[in-house]
């Protein structure tokens, strides 16, 4: 499917449900995961101090501008604990104004795989990547910074979109 030099996509089979989870938008909005339902969804942990997360922040934003958007949506889960100030300055600085962010500081959609706090999702590097398909089922993910423009993720993207 999709692979990078140090990582490949991981398919999850059986494919799980994504649990019913809120997310907090920067904007202090709440978002249910469930408003993305109808179109894959690219549920994307980064963080400030995640070196691969600054080169590949400016890339899900320009792939999200190439996707039609009412079948694929990009959102960026920032797991940092700064606070907003130091994540808005961070997103500044690399530019990134238009993506879809959220946050997650306490671990409540996503935690380290060696925690048991009982968030859905295993933080198994960072950044990572996870697949929900248009139906909510979560197809598997892929750790490491992902090239997002390139001609292979287009059709990795593509085939989640298509299937």
């Amino acid at each position: 499917m999709l692979q990078t030099d140090s990582s490949q996509f991981v398919e999850l089979r059986p494919a799980m449900m994504m649990p019913v989870a809120t997310l907090l938008r920067i904007d202090g909005k709440l978002t249910p995961l469930s408003a993305s339902r109808g179109k894959v969804l690219l549920l994307c942990f980064w963080a400030t101090w995640c070196a691969p997360c600054r080169r590949e922040l400016p890339a899900l934003e320009q792939a999200q501008k190439s996707f039609d958007s009412t079948k694929l949506e990009i959102a960026a889960v920032s797991v940092d604990t700064a606070g907003k100030a130091t994540i808005e300055g961070f997103l500044n600085r690399l530019g990134v104004k238009n993506l879809q962010i959220f946050l997650d500081p306490a671990g409540r959609i996503a935690e380290r795989a060696n925690r048991e706090t009982g968030a859905p999702l295993p933080l198994y590097g960072m950044p990572i990547t996870y697949v929900i398909d248009r139906n909510g089922m979560v197809r598997g993910y892929i750790t490491g910074e992902v090239d997002w423009l390139s001609s292979d993720a287009t059709a990795f993207l593509n085939y989640f979109i298509d299937s």
